[in-house]
């Protein structure tokens, strides 16, 4: 994902401006030189928050309507772990839900899509961090 794109996706969650309030208030009294690792750090805050947020929306959305796919058991059972210590990692797993089940398709599909795409904005902006941090 390029820089534009990740942009675009704080645009879209409405984080641009209070993360650049928040970037304006940590660098309150610096002079010289934008300090971009910390403009990027805070951004991909924001959207670590954002993620946190649809990934709540998502279990909720799960754990209210379990029954509403056919093949929920079935999932389950498939991403049962061995040693229950383990199943911490079921957590952020999205796959509770079979992928051809329309309810899914039509509730919790597009939440997917907005995770990945949050996701893959984090990740460029800490890739964007670690650069600028080298080249300074």
């Amino acid at each position: 994902m390029d820089g534009e794109k990740a942009e675009s996706i704080l645009k879209k969650y409405n984080l641009e401006e209070k993360a650049e309030r928040e970037f304006a208030k940590k660098t309150r009294g610096e002079r010289g030189r934008i300090n971009l690792v910390l403009r990027f750090r805070i951004y991909s805050e924001f959207l670590t928050k954002k993620q946190k947020e649809l990934y709540e929306q998502r279990d909720k959305i799960v754990k209210e309507n379990p029954n509403e796919c056919p093949n929920f058991q079935t999932e389950l059972k498939r991403n049962s772990y061995a040693h229950p210590e383990c199943s911490f990692i079921n957590d952020r797993v999205p796959k509770d839900f079979c992928l051809a089940c329309s309810y899914y398709k039509e509730n919790i599909k597009g939440i997917d899509e907005n995770i990945k795409e949050v996701s893959d904005a984090i990740k460029t902006y800490e890739e964007k961090a670690v650069i600028d941090d080298i080249m300074r």
